[in-house]
């Protein structure tokens, strides 16, 4: 089953009332949270100093989790957007997303209309870098695969405009990838061969093991 994990950080002496599906725990303070939430936030402007700052104060953690089955809705996504909403409303100093390796302060959702799968797509997915591959992380808030783009030095930019572009038209125009298929972003974009790759069994499951697998973009012409 997907799954979508959040570790909510406030000033609470008792978790706060949240009208959610999401199963709540509530945990003690973590003095090393803090110091995890600057560097996420280094990467992804996620808050602010201040805000940082202010997240030293914490005192309750809250771990949200929710599992299902909904490949390609937005529903239970937007369940979390809800609730990230709902609790930086009832004091929360941060957010965690732990399935997309997310962070946020105050005012994250301000403006924003949470029923929009670009929107949540923006909330609860990363795109990160390794030394082989550009990949996302977090697509199982839509049941769906993650997607990898393999890359060399010449095509990481495109690498990342592929990942992204793929992971939004699964997530929010319903696109269905074909297993020996062939993907491009854009009509000036490098063509890439699509293959499956399988979820993976692992004796230690993390927040981050995808049940659907993910989608494998290789270049089909030279870089």
């Amino acid at each position: 089953m997907a799954h979508i994990i959040l570790t909510l950080a406030g000033p609470w002496d008792k978790p706060p009332a949240l009208d959610t599906p999401f199963t709540l725990t509530p945990e003690p303070a973590d003095p090393t949270l803090v110091e995890d939430f600057r560097a996420l936030a280094a990467e992804t402007d996620g808050l602010d100093a201040k805000q940082l700052d202010a997240l030293e104060k914490h005192t309750m953690l809250l771990t949200a989790e929710l599992a299902f089955e909904a490949p390609g809705k937005s529903a239970r996504a937007y369940d979390a957007a809800r609730l990230i909403r709902d609790a930086f409303a009832a004091g929360a100093l941060g957010v965690r997303v732990e399935t997309g390796l997310k962070v946020f302060g105050p005012g994250v959702t301000d403006g924003l209309e949470l029923r929009e799968p670009a929107v949540l797509l923006h909330l609860l997915v990363e795109v990160l870098v390794d030394d082989e591959l550009v990949a996302t992380e977090g697509m199982q808030a839509f049941d769906l695969p993650d997607v990898q783009v393999s890359y060399s030095e010449k095509s990481a930019g495109p690498a990342q405009a592929a990942a992204f572009a793929l992971a939004a038209r699964m997530a929010c125009d319903g696109l269905k990838p074909v297993d020996g298929g062939m993907f491009r972003a854009s009509e000036s974009a490098p063509l890439y061969r699509v293959s499956r790759v399988e979820p993976v069994e692992s004796d230690e499951p993390s927040p981050f093991d995808n049940p659907r697998g993910a989608w494998r973009l290789a270049l089909a012409e030279p870089a």
